[in-house]
């Protein structure tokens, strides 16, 4: 089984969106996602670049909403810049 872990900036990037979220779409607590939790969930794609990593909440992951909106379902974790 593949395993991945966050880098730390990937971790930032989470923590800042993760936070924000939470305030903007869910008035500051976490829903309710069942017994074992498991609102967010993170989407790792490999390209012939590297790895891409995004976390998507469960129930706003179709928001269409701008990029920097913080009530957005989904957020890319990946650092492009060194790629």
């Amino acid at each position: 089984m593949a395993q991945f872990e966050l880098d730390k900036h990937e971790k930032q990037v989470f923590a800042q969106w993760d936070h924000a979220h939470l305030q903007a779409a869910h008035g500051g607590e976490y829903p309710y996602a069942g017994a074992i939790g498991g609102h967010i969930s993170f989407i790792v794609s490999y390209t012939g670049l590297g790895m891409v990593v995004s976390a998507e909440c469960f129930f706003c992951k179709d928001k269409e909403l701008p990029q920097d909106d913080p009530a957005r379902g989904n957020c890319c974790l990946t650092d492009f810049s060194n790629w």
